[in-house]
Order: C-alpha cells, then structure tokens, then sequence
C-alpha cells in the first residue's frame, strides 16, 4: 500500500465512532469518483476503500462474533478473503473466494496418487478456499477455522 494512502488509513482508525469513520471512507469514494489517479493507485484506492467499508460493516454488525465459527467467519474472516481474492489482477486467473465447506480438490488428488482415497463422502472440506478459476483452478489459499473468537475449546 501506497504510503500516501497511510493518511486514509489513520483517519479511519482516529474516527471516534462509526458516524465519522463512515464520512471517511466517503471522502474515499469523493476522490475515487474523481479518477484523477493513475491506474495503480487507482487499484489500491478501490482494494482500501472496499477494506475500509468492510472493516464498517464488521463493527456495525449485531452478529455476535463469539457465539460460533460461521459468525466469526462471517464478520472477520470471508468478507476479507474475498476482497483478496478479487484483487488478484493478474490476466486471465479469474481468482475468487469460495466459502462453505469446499472440497480440495488437491488433497483428494493426493489421496487418489497413493491408493488411499476412500469415496466422495470422505472428501477434505475447508471452511473456505482461495482458487483460481482461469488457471486450472488452482487452489490457491486454504482457509480451516478452528472456533470462534476467544474459543476457549481444548
């Protein structure tokens, strides 16, 4: 990230509450409806103004974070990995976010490679996965939550 954008950065975190942290990620939009930025910086400014209004929606939420992994996962975990996801501009990777139990498609491979694959209903399911689609869907990042926040499971 841009240096110059660390002034975007510390003006959301200074907000005293999430009224005046909304009027910064406009002030965000304002300069992106501009266009005035080269198209890199432009990238960037679009990837933090969709991090800064995800870091809202997450504080903004009723959703209990604590009360279990989907919750969590919900607020603190997909929305980022998604907007990671997208950012991926290298040509013709069509990159995404696949949440809900997906199964890995690299691991069941293996299992096949070594004679140990059992059936489809024994498959490795993650609680989400980064793939990129155009590159023969390449599993690029494996997300396996293990609670939620302060879990105190053992």
């Amino acid at each position: 990230m841009p240096q110059s954008f660390h002034l975007y950065i510390d003006e959301y975190i200074d907000s005293v509450d999430l009224t005046m942290a909304k009027k910064k990620i406009k002030l965000l939009s304002l300069l992106l409806a501009m266009d005035e930025e080269d198209d890199n910086d432009t990238a960037n400014l679009e990837f933090l103004h969709q991090l800064l209004n995800q870091v809202h929606k997450s504080y903004a939420s009723h959703v209990d974070y604590n009360s279990t992994e989907c919750a969590f996962n919900q607020l603190f975990i997909w929305p980022y990995l998604d907007i990671i996801a997208k950012s991926i501009k290298v040509d013709g990777c069509d990159s995404d976010f696949v949440q809900g139990q997906p199964i890995l498609e690299s691991m069941t491979q293996q299992l096949k490679a070594v004679n140990l694959y059992v059936d489809d209903k024994n498959q490795y399911k993650s609680d989400g996965l980064v793939k990129l689609f155009g590159l023969n869907n390449l599993e690029l990042v494996l997300l396996e939550t293990s609670g939620c926040f302060i879990n105190k499971d053992k």
